[in-house]
């Protein structure tokens, strides 16, 4: 088993291809080494991956069925819409104290108060699944299996719900990351300070090529550069 990597699940052709371009942005802030791994329902193009392995009765959220498949002992799950902008690699640091790492989910949409078993107080809420750090250990996988049977077994098209309410009951060590790991709208930029280094960013429009997002990254980091010159 491999120590450290990174691991996407992709269906469709539009999400492979995107998930590609997210793992050729990590190859490139964090070097070579670090591992990339594949679940998909095609062959992706390139060589962006390191291993790739294929998706059986693919649907849109089949993450939930295979991050407990990874071959890496320390993972970081990124969703096909994302975008490594600076190296993170001292994110696999925190697998030496806890069990999982993820952000907040930055928009409170109403998925946040449905119910799938029992009510979760407001004050624990709904962790974004796009950037997702976690040991490979067997409460760690026992708990992706159970959310796995949640998904198909709840009726949400939506898997924060059940992660949230399955992560309130398990004791794991759980790791809150800063939102620079997982950048999910323009408006954040504007309060990072010049010592807040924008990391990946999380952005549904890349599966359609659009850029906006990273364009706006781009800039921020010349402005910090230029202010930290100055």
């Amino acid at each position: 088993m491999m120590e450290r990597g990174i691991l996407y699940v992709a269906t469709g052709q539009s999400y492979v291809d995107a998930a590609v371009q997210s793992a050729l942005s990590v190859k490139a802030v964090c070097g070579q080494d670090l591992r990339t791994h594949l679940y998909a329902d095609r062959e992706p193009k390139g060589d962006a991956f390191d291993s790739w392995e294929l998706v059986e009765n693919p649907h849109v959220r089949s993450k939930v069925d295979y991050m407990h498949k990874t071959p890496f002992e320390h993972t970081l799950y990124l969703d096909c819409d994302t975008q490594a902008q600076n190296n993170f690699v001292e994110l696999f640091d925190l697998m030496d104290r806890y069990d999982v790492g993820l952000c907040h989910a930055q928009r409170r949409i109403k998925t946040h108060e449905m119910v799938w078993r029992e009510a979760v107080p407001y004050a624990f809420p709904q962790l974004n699944s796009g950037v997702f750090l976690y040991r490979r250990t067997e409460p760690v996988v026992d708990l992706l299996q159970q959310w796995s049977k949640a998904f198909h077994e709840s009726g949400f098209n939506k898997d924060q719900i059940t992660l949230r309410e399955l992560l309130w009951n398990s004791s794991l060590r759980m790791a809150i990351l800063p939102p620079e790991y997982n950048i999910r709208y323009p408006k954040m930029l504007k309060h990072f300070a010049k010592d807040v280094v924008p990391k990946i960013i999380h952005d549904p429009n890349f599966v359609q090529g659009k850029t906006s997002l990273s364009r706006r990254v781009s800039n921020r980091l010349k402005t910090i550069a230029a202010s930290t010159k100055a």
